[in-house]
Formats: C-alpha cells, sequence, structure tokens
C-alpha cells in the first residue's frame, strides 16, 4: 500500500478473444480488471509537434496499491477523468510499502 495517494484510478483491458476468433468481425471486450485502486501520477514533460496540428505526448509514471495491470492496458485517472496507455508495470517492496510502479504514456491532439 501506498502511504500517500492524490487520486484513484481503474483499470480496463481489452479482451481481443481467443486465437480461433476473427479479428476483423468479432468486437472486442472492454473490461474492469481494477477499480478505485489508490495512486499518484507524476507527470513528465515532452511534445512532438505534427503538420497541421500539435500532438503532444505525455510520459509519467504511476505508483499505486498493488492491483492487475499488464503492458497494453488503460489506466484511467478517476479524479482528471485522463487516460493513460501503459508501457511496463513491475511489483514493488521498498521499506515495507508493497505496490506497483507504471510506466504511462498519454497522448493529446492529433493522432
Amino acid at each position: 500500500m501506498i502511504p500517500l495517494a492524490t487520486t484513484t484510478v481503474h483499470v480496463t483491458r481489452t479482451y481481443a478473444g481467443d486465437s480461433v476468433d476473427d479479428p476483423y468481425t468479432d468486437p472486442v471486450t472492454p473490461y474492469v480488471t481494477a477499480s478505485n485502486v489508490r495512486a499518484v501520477i507524476r507527470i513528465g514533460g515532452g511534445s512532438a509537434k505534427l503538420v497541421g496540428g500539435q500532438r503532444v505526448v505525455y510520459p509519467a509514471t504511476l505508483y499505486c496499491d498493488p492491483c492487475d495491470v499488464l503492458p497494453g492496458d488503460t489506466v484511467t485517472d478517476d479524479t482528471l477523468a485522463q487516460d493513460w496507455f501503459v508501457l511496463e508495470a513491475r511489483q514493488r517492496n521498498h521499506i515495507g510499502f508493497a505496490f506497483v510502479e507504471v510506466g504511462l504514456r498519454g497522448v493529446e491532439g492529433a493522432t
């Protein structure tokens, strides 16, 4: 458990089906793997400009209570209603605190 939380998050995973499912006709089913998870999001900085608009990419790190999160999931900040793409997730245990450290990427603007 993290000692101090500034927000809560929920984690959504998109299940693409079994390997025999047709990815072109079978719809993907998103589902929530964890909700109301205490967390802190530390946002880095950076941007990339594109012709016809601006695309801003935000690297960030999420520290949260232990939960089910995997690369490729979507984390939503419940306070700001902002979605983040999960790049990596690691279980950590430091000085008696068990938590998950998650590398995130947020994108706004032109895609």
